[in-house]
């Protein structure tokens, strides 16, 4: 692992022992945790928390580990998912109140890639297998949950249009991308590239608190 890029234990102590506003879970019939009222960390360690114990309980064995990521507001809250210290997966973490939007996660899709283009430690080497989870604490828009449960190049060819605008849109939104120096001067097209270039094997799903 690369040092600061992952939240240390104490990090994740601290969020653990914060008070969030949420009330205690068994006061709900339903027993359904009530993720709209959780703090935004505390809903990103609980996604980290969940899928580290279903490694360690040995529910899957495509990954050992899950850590936080520490890089700050700019990049999005995310779960990177680590086999043997190398990255295999991610979850984007959206605890909204309301229904998460199809267009919102294009962007956050190309801004995930487009940041693995600086910061190579999030992401495996091109022609590698990678998950990207999508976890909402509420609802998803239909399109959104079709596009997250589909499979195939086909549902991005579909939508090139919208992944370049959406490309162009997450490097004209964030400090960080707007500034390196590989990324800066290249058309929304060619920033669209640098994501196409891992559609072949890209695996998503949507997580829902169901």
């Amino acid at each position: 692992m690369v040092d600061g890029v992952f939240t240390s234990d104490e990090d994740d102590q601290a969020v653990r022992s914060s008070v969030s506003n949420a009330p205690e879970v068994f006061e709900f019939d339903c027993g359904q945790l009530p993720f709209e009222r959780m703090g935004d960390a505390h809903f990103e360690l609980l996604l980290a928390d969940l899928y580290t114990a279903r490694a360690e309980e040995g529910k899957e064995d495509w990954f050992d580990k899950a850590c936080r990521l520490n890089d700050g507001a700019d990049q999005g809250r995310d779960v990177i998912l680590l086999q043997d210290s190398a990255p295999v997966g991610v979850i984007q973490c959206k605890r909204y109140n309301s229904i998460v939007q199809f267009p919102m996660i294009v962007q956050e899709i190309c801004k995930f890639f487009l940041y693995a283009m600086i910061k190579p430690h999030i992401a495996p080497p091109l022609g590698t297998e990678f998950r990207y989870y999508l976890a909402v604490s509420d609802r998803a828009q239909g399109k959104l949950f079709d596009f997250m449960e589909g499979t195939g190049r086909k549902r991005f060819e579909d939508l090139r249009e919208l992944f370049e605008n959406k490309a162009l849109a997450a490097r004209k939104e964030s400090a960080t991308l707007k500034k390196a120096p590989s990324l800066k001067d290249l058309t929304k097209a060619q920033l669209c590239d640098i994501i196409w270039e891992r559609i072949d094997h890209l695996h998503t799903a949507i997580l829902k608190k169901v």
